[in-house]
């Protein structure tokens, strides 16, 4: 199943979990189809204008902190409306890597070095489809399977697995009918599906990536 976002108000509130930020290393990762390549959209981010982190699609895939510091991939393949991308950033101490995964199942990746913090604030949402619930950076498009590594830093051959099956990992069962993320644990790898809400102007979606059922 995946959920469509208008690149306006529409989100998914995850509260709970998320709302302390990440420990680091930290990995982001899903499958998306983005409508508007040539504005800034965060399938996922924390805090608002001034303050906080998110994963950015515009051409390339990027990682901004706080509103002044925008980090983006400049030799993956660029990005074109209307097509699936499997896209993760994996945030490791010193460095961040921009990986894309075609729906041909060929990944490519890049590492720029940076050892910036995020300014995360308190009291500040963690959404799906924007920097936080102040709605800063909206994306524009569909979004299926999104993951999170909490604490663990996944390798290119654990992402190019996820972004065939979705939900295998060390031994994990299949979740292919999930919206709201699937965490992975650094410690143990277990999953802890993250109740959310749906705000604004956003559906279920019939659009799927082609995904393969059977693991890599």
């Amino acid at each position: 199943m995946a959920l469509s976002f208008n690149g306006s108000n529409a989100i998914v509130n995850l509260g709970g979990t998320l709302n302390e930020g990440f420990a680091v290393p930290m990995a982001f990762c899903a499958w998306v189809r983005p409508a508007n390549v040539g504005t800034e959209g965060e399938p996922v981010g924390r805090g608002h204008a001034t303050a906080g982190w998110g994963v950015t699609v515009n051409a390339n895939v990027g990682f901004v902190f706080s509103n002044i510091i925008w980090v983006q991939s400049s030799t993956l393949p660029a990005m074109s409306n209307g097509n699936w991308y499997f896209i993760a950033v994996v945030r490791t101490t010193g460095n961040l890597r921009f990986i894309q995964v075609t729906t041909g199942g060929t990944l490519t990746a890049q590492n720029v070095a940076n050892s910036t913090t995020p300014f995360e604030g308190s009291g500040v949402s963690s959404v799906l489809g924007a920097r936080g619930s102040s709605l800063t950076s909206p994306f524009n498009g569909v979004m299926a399977h999104p993951a999170y590594w909490d604490g663990a830093a996944p390798t290119d051959t654990d992402l190019l697995r996820f972004s065939k099956w979705p939900g295998l990992q060390n031994g994990l069962s299949v979740r292919p009918n999930y919206y709201w993320p699937l965490f992975i644990d650094g410690s143990d790898h277990s999953t802890n599906p993250q109740n959310g809400s749906l705000s604004g102007g956003i559906a279920k979606s019939a659009l799927m990536p082609p995904t393969r059922r059977t693991p890599v």
